[in-house]
């Protein structure tokens, strides 16, 4: 324990990274349980569990960073926050709210926090990538700080040096022979005495190239009659380079006639290291930002692709089951709906790069998925580039994310194309291994068990370990303005995720193989059915449905789906609608399927009021927006299920078939919120919340 809190008393020291975080929240049980994940992670923590407790030990601990709830017993985060500012202690802070709204999150960010983060069903989840992230961001703030404070200390060290005459001073006559020179021009030209230098030429100093030019300095000097100040690449007696600053002015004798030149010289070797190290942090942090702002676009695009994607896969549904199987149109169909099943998965990816989708994990056949994509990785790499694939037999199953482990399998496919500038093999290999302690202790971060191991091989320009070393760096890149340096660092953040490791042999002009070890499954791969099997089970039998759906082409769709399936649908494009048709049936409906989001008031609400008329009425809603926006844990804790955009026919029609048969419905939920109100009320308060 001793030296766990000495590592992280150098962690903060060293590094400018808090290493305690003050975690302040009134409920006991939920405070215990954050400090136990965040001291998992490997922070230090303390609890304060009211709004003066967390001030009182934050102006003892500056450097610490506090986990905020926005709603504390005797003073609301913003108080706090406010409270720190006039007691001029300023700390970086992580608001929690179990609000999870909008308001709640643009007030907290404008007062200065890092994150904002949303106390639903994730929220344990997630809470240690962010802190991690907020700690990160801290560390490249501070090192940036410290690049710029080392660049003007470096500065005021020069001047100083000029100043009390330590940096070289070299005295030269008319013609540039060097009359004298100070012993700290001695020493950092590499000369053991004065008399080695006296009578050489001051050029003899500087790299050949750039002689002439300080040649016609010193001439410029000369008839200008003032200081000239210039940067020369100067040479040390054993040939070492290294860049130089230089002040050259004209020396008068007694009668005011000039009689020589004398140069200030310093090295600069360590503000050039300075400022190029300055721009590569600024570099990272631009690219940072651009990756926050591509998340962010990224859920956006991917909601709007899923009400698009709903109907092209749900009507292609609809087709097939149509169409017989000797039809010409069919393999046409078949075509559209598996690229529409691959563009769902291209959603899902941008829904996880914005960092706002639930990953989620089955058992996969890693020889299927690496099939599945062969003729778009042929695409890919293109005509000069050939693959060698070979498939182990009996592979064991990995539980992992669909979408995730092909763009693995993508990125490092692509990045031993890149590996071969113009063309070239790739070997492709899969297979079971059995890790024993032998290999362990090879390779420590590898673990006993069993294991499917993926490997891509390139017979390409290979690295050497000084490249290796980095290879998996966010942001850095061999390719110049041409790679992001992402891929590999996307790869070794899924390998992670899915419990497992990645290994890089490679020489240069030798290739590279990387190697993925993915932890093995018991459970078996689900065998699937054809989806007009699957769409017999899931028949209605007269079942009254209300749909509630903005977008026009989803609405009809859905309609489509339940008609021709058994079901009495009626359809509605807003909740004024839905209420309109609920009381003209007298509310006898056995379901409502709802989208979360509708323009005049929230899904949720609505059918929180329907429930209210007729408890026995199920409730299935559904969404495209990331789960942060539809707050699914008010959802699950309500009781209701949730289905999320873009939607097969099948899911539709299998959910809906388990909801009516298990006979849950709403009833068994909480009590809604809010008592029910005359439709007229509800709609207008809705328009108020809208304006």
């Amino acid at each position: 324990m001793k030296a766990e809190r000495k590592n992280l008393e150098i962690q903060e020291d060293n590094m400018g990274v808090p290493a305690t975080v003050i975690v302040a929240e009134d409920d006991k049980g939920l405070n215990r349980l954050i400090q136990e994940s965040l001291q998992r992670e490997g922070f230090h923590t303390e609890g304060a569990f009211t709004g003066s407790d967390a001030i009182t030990r934050l102006i003892e601990r500056p450097n610490a960073l506090l986990l905020l709830d926005y709603v504390l017993p005797d003073m609301t985060g913003k108080r706090v926050i406010e409270t720190l500012v006039d007691k001029e202690c300023s700390v970086p802070f992580i608001v929690m709210t179990g609000h999870g709204d909008e308001r709640v999150a643009l007030e907290t960010m404008k007062l200065g926090a890092r994150d904002c983060i949303a106390k639903d069903e994730d929220f344990m989840a997630t809470l240690g990538h962010v802190v991690k992230r907020v700690s990160q961001e801290l560390e490249k703030e501070k090192r940036l700080a410290d690049a710029e404070g080392a660049l003007r200390e470096s500065e005021e060290k020069l001047r100083a040096m000029f100043d009390s005459i330590a940096d070289t001073i070299t005295v030269t006559d008319l013609e540039g022979n060097i009359v004298d020179m100070n012993e700290a021009g001695v020493r950092m030209f590499g000369y053991g005495s004065k008399a080695e230098l006296r009578g050489l030429r001051s050029i003899e100093l500087i790299e050949k190239d750039q002689q002439g030019e300080a040649v016609d300095g010193m001439k410029d000097t000369l008839t200008v009659g003032y200081a000239r100040s210039a940067e020369y690449t100067c040479v040390k007696k054993d040939g070492e380079e290294f860049p130089a600053e230089t002040c050259t002015a004209v020396l008068m004798d007694s009668f005011g006639n000039p009689s020589g030149f004398v140069t200030v010289t310093k090295d600069i070797t360590e503000r050039k290291r300075a400022e190029k190290e300055k721009r590569r942090i600024e570099s990272q942090l631009l690219q940072s930002q651009k990756m926050k702002a591509l998340g962010t676009l990224a859920g956006g695009v991917a909601h709007d692709f899923g009400n698009l994607l709903t109907a092209i896969r749900g009507y292609a549904d609809l087709a097939l089951m149509k169409a017989q199987q000797d039809d010409a149109v069919h393999p046409y169909l078949r075509n559209i709906r598996e690229a529409s099943t691959r563009a769902v998965g291209l959603t899902s990816q941008l829904l996880l790069f914005s960092r706002r989708e639930r990953v989620t994990y089955k058992p996969l056949d890693l020889n299927r998925v690496v099939s599945d994509l062969l003729r778009m990785l042929e695409r890919l790499i293109g005509e000069t580039y050939s693959m060698d694939v070979a498939l182990g037999s009996q592979l064991w199953s990995v539980n992992g994310n669909i979408g995730n482990i092909e763009q693995l399998v993508m990125n490092l496919v692509v990045n031993a194309r890149d590996g071969m500038p113009e063309a070239g093999k790739i070997v492709i290999r899969t297979e079971n291994v059995e890790i024993d302690e032998k290999y362990c202790m090879t390779y420590g971060y590898a673990r006993l068990g069993t294991f499917v191991c993926l490997s891509v091989r390139d017979y390409g320009i290979g690295m050497d370990s000084a490249t290796i070393a980095h290879i998996f760096d966010p942001f850095f890149t061999t390719k110049g303005s041409k790679g992001s340096g992402l891929g590999l660092s996307v790869v070794y953040g899924i390998i992670k995720q899915h419990e497992g490791w990645i290994t890089v042999e490679s020489r240069p002009d030798k290739g590279s193989t990387f190697r993925v070890y993915l932890p093995a499954t018991s459970e078996r791969v689900g065998r699937q059915k054809e989806e007009t099997d699957l769409v017999k089970e899931y028949q209605g039998n007269g079942e009254e449905i209300l749909v509630v759906e903005d977008e026009k082409v989803v609405r009809l769709l859905t309609e489509t789906i339940f008609r021709e399936n058994g079901y009495v649908v009626f359809a509605a494009g807003n909740a004024r609608e839905a209420f309109e048709i609920f009381e003209k049936e007298d509310g006898n409906f056995r379901m409502i399927f709802s989208d979360v989001v509708l323009p005049d008031e929230s899904g949720v609400r609505l059918v929180d009021r329907l429930t209210v008329a007729n408890p026995s009425l199920h409730v299935l809603l559904a969404s495209g927006y990331t789960a942060d926006a539809v707050d699914l844990q008010t959802i699950e804790e309500k009781g209701y299920r949730f289905l999320k955009k873009p939607y097969s026919l099948v899911e539709l029609l299998q959910t809906t078939r388990e909801l009516l048969d298990k006979g849950q419905s709403s009833g068994d939920s909480p009590t809604p919120d809010k008592e029910p109100m005359e439709l007229t009320s509800a709609t207008d308060e809705s328009k108020r919340s809208v304006e």
